[in-house]
């Protein structure tokens, strides 16, 4: 059995409530490491940086499965502690790959800036 299906065996997901779960939790963390909308939304499609994302995500989940069994066995305190776990991910980012993506963001916000026209209120 994967990670993911125990996962969702202790804590009484469905598969779509996991899957529903894990894009929340990585466009959270998109937002919290992107500078602008656009850069969050960048870096929610760049695959390299999805990659790395989902294989620091499955270390930690490994970590969780690991500690399970000197967890209490309650779905309510697993879940808790899962996202203890998990929460882990908010202190960890790729800086380069971030990095890569913030100076094209900021080059297409700066061709976007030059081209609008401008108006003047009379």
């Amino acid at each position: 059995m994967n990670n993911k299906n125990k996962i969702i065996d202790h804590l009484q997901l469905t598969s779509a409530e996991y899957d529903e779960r894990l894009f929340q939790i990585f466009w959270c963390w998109c937002q919290k490491f992107g500078k602008t909308i656009n850069h969050s939304q960048q870096l929610l499609a760049n695959h390299g940086i999805a990659k790395w994302w989902y294989a620091e995500y499955e270390k930690l989940e490994a970590k969780f499965i690991e500690a399970m069994p000197h967890l209490p066995l309650h779905t309510n305190s697993l879940e808790y502690h899962y996202f203890g776990f998990i929460n882990q991910m908010n202190t960890i980012y790729p800086k380069p790959l971030i990095d890569a993506i913030s100076v094209s963001v900021q080059k297409e916000e700066i061709k976007i800036t030059k081209t609008l026209p401008t108006y003047y209120a009379n």
